[in-house]
């Protein structure tokens, strides 16, 4: 059994995550500059002006702290292991949740790297079942797992590859034991 302690979702992934919540904060940050430099020339009350900045500035450091703890703790519960049959993942902050997908029903695997990934030199893996249909796929990359796709974060490339390749071997395996298919 292949499990998340041989390839385990890297501390890196974290770093990628929050480097890419610092530029995504820019741009608030800079609205709430224009904001507050358009309003001391347009506003006399220099002290409402104060509460609407420190407002902004209160607002932007809770999600960047809330997004943190909500990285770590999906981190720490998210779990999958290659069994005999299924492709098992456990996710889940407060609503745990379990899947058992099993090989027969997986028709791609997709290796991706998005921007800040590549910096970090991580991958992610991306299955699609179809079992589940393709009317539900939604691409939630947050998310473990979404529609009819399961997302595995923060690999380290090499252990991606291996990764996706073991998925490969067990997926013919089992296809190639499969007879019980009519078509």
């Amino acid at each position: 059994m292949i499990t998340e302690q041989q390839y385990p979702i890297q501390k890196r992934w974290l770093y990628s995550r929050w480097v890419g919540l610092v530029f995504r904060t820019i741009p608030a940050a800079l609205f709430i500059g224009i904001f507050v430099f358009v309003g001391f020339f347009v506003t006399t009350d220099g002290q409402n002006l104060g509460s609407a900045f420190l407002f902004f500035i209160v607002l932007i450091v809770a999600n960047a702290i809330i997004s943190v703890v909500q990285d770590i703790l999906t981190r720490a519960n998210f779990h999958y292991a290659l069994e005999e049959e299924f492709l098992t993942v456990k996710t889940g902050i407060i609503a745990k949740t379990e899947q058992h997908i099993p090989y027969s029903t997986m028709q791609n695997i997709f290796l991706t790297r998005r921007f800040w990934d590549q910096f970090f030199h991580l991958s992610n893996i991306t299955v699609e079942n179809a079992s589940r249909g393709a009317a539900q796929t939604t691409y939630m990359p947050n998310y473990p797992a979404a529609g009819n796709e399961i997302f595995i974060p923060g690999l380290d490339v090499k252990d991606a590859e291996e990764l996706k390749k073991a998925l490969v071997v067990k997926i013919n395996e089992y296809k190639k034991s499969d007879t019980t298919s009519g078509l």
